[in-house]
């Protein structure tokens, strides 16, 4: 959200976040394995100015999400539960 905020104030372009919890490996600087894969689809689904986040992503914590849906990620076999996370 604060990322959001920022962007929104400092700069004229408009960002889109994508927010997924998932396992990674590391091996020498690099993180790969599914989690990321699927973080980084989320973020490509996001529109302009959204953040979109995994609903098991945003279970705990205390914020305000609308827009509750379920996705197709590419490469991701089954469908996907997101949703917006206010910010303004």
């Amino acid at each position: 959200v604060a990322v959001q905020r920022a962007v929104d104030q400092e700069f004229v372009f408009d960002v889109r976040v994508g927010v997924h919890t998932d396992g990674a490996l590391e091996q020498g600087g690099q993180y790969r394995g599914r989690g990321v894969h699927t973080a980084a689809r989320v973020g490509a689904a996001a529109d302009a100015r959204e953040i979109l986040a995994t609903e098991a992503s945003v279970g705990s914590f205390p914020v305000k999400t609308t827009h509750r849906r379920t996705i197709a990620l590419k490469g991701i076999r089954e469908r996907v539960a997101v949703c917006s996370v206010e910010w303004q």
